[in-house]
């Protein structure tokens, strides 16, 4: 099994051992079959619930179909695909190109007139980079993938959003890079270019 990140050292400090894993974080696009233990999974998901969000409403929800589980996904997606005219098999392969795939949706707590549906998604977002960083530094590869079909009527249905102010705001892939494909140069940070200081 070829895995995507190179461990950190042990005896690196704790600030030197996040700062790899934030680096070694990359969008994967294309995945070897191999399973990926359920415990990984649960270890990420645990982790991405620490994230913070308002008034501790917990909005995120995470719907996670594996291996041979994903085939709800993947009728969804051909649904979807179908009502868009769109290809229909290549939506089937869309929902089927990882071993794990993570349908993330926002659910506000609708019935507190203090909470901000927008701060809600904030911390939902929160939680999936969370979980992409915990998936990241066992050596598992990710996506978000979002668009008509992740975020379609659909995949909604799927995973029983009933509030109308819920929304399904990705489906993660989730498996081992297969090399074959290289992942994506990344340039260098400008900070200069995106931050602004006042002293």
């Amino acid at each position: 099994m070829t895995l995507p990140l190179a461990p950190a050292r042990m005896s690196d400090s704790p600030v030197t051992v996040f700062e790899h894993i934030v680096e070694q974080r990359r969008s994967v696009y294309c995945y070897l079959p191999d399973p990926v233990p359920r415990a990984i999974v649960e270890g990420a998901l645990k982790l991405a619930m620490l994230a913070p969000n308002h008034h501790r409403t917990r909005p995120w929800r995470f719907f996670v179909y594996a291996d041979g589980g994903r085939e709800p996904l993947a009728i969804a997606y051909q649904a979807a695909a179908q009502r868009l005219g769109r290809d229909v098999a290549k939506a089937r392969e869309r929902a089927l190109e990882a071993p794990v795939m993570i349908v993330v949706a926002c659910a506000p707590a609708s019935a507190n007139p203090r909470v901000k549906v927008w701060e809600e998604e904030f911390a939902t977002a929160a939680a999936t980079q969370t979980m992409l960083l915990a998936l990241a530094s066992a050596g598992v590869g990710s996506l978000i993938g979002t668009g008509d079909l992740a975020m379609s009527d659909e995949v909604r249905v799927l995973v029983g959003l009933q509030d109308p102010a819920a929304r399904v705001m990705a489906v993660v892939s989730v498996g081992y890079q297969d090399t074959r494909r290289p992942l994506v140069p990344r340039t260098e940070p400008d900070l200069s270019a995106f931050t602004q200081w006042s002293t």
